[in-house]
């Protein structure tokens, strides 16, 4: 039996306009984000990272998105991460990773912002 390796990525969306929240979703993460895939790895990246693919987590008060995609597109992603700047509808926004996040520390994070 082969055993599926996910790796889960944090994101923090940092607008260049301050706002209190933003009108983004899930859907148009995983859209943008797969639309740059493509845009700088080809039709090769898209392939090697569409399977295994899904931003679990999105909120537009904290501003934080968690991407879960497959032990060997997780390169594909972190490195593109940085270069997006622009998606549709969206204002323009800056895609942060913060160092090294522990599992721990980020559930502890969306426990704090979610019940305020």
């Amino acid at each position: 039996m082969v055993r599926i390796k996910n790796r889960y990525i944090a994101v923090q969306i940092v607008p260049y306009t301050p706002t209190q929240t933003l009108r983004f979703s899930d859907q148009t993460l995983t859209k943008c984000l797969l639309q740059n895939v493509k845009k700088y790895y080809g039709v090769y990246g898209l392939g090697l990272l569409e399977h295994g693919f899904r931003v679990k987590y999105c909120n537009e008060r904290t501003k934080i998105a968690i991407i879960r995609c497959l032990h060997r597109g997780q390169h594909f992603v972190s490195s593109m991460l940085p270069l997006i700047t622009l998606a549709r509808y969206v204002p323009s926004f800056e895609l942060f990773i913060p160092e090294q996040p522990s599992f721990n520390a980020i559930n502890s994070l969306l426990n704090t912002n979610d019940s305020s």
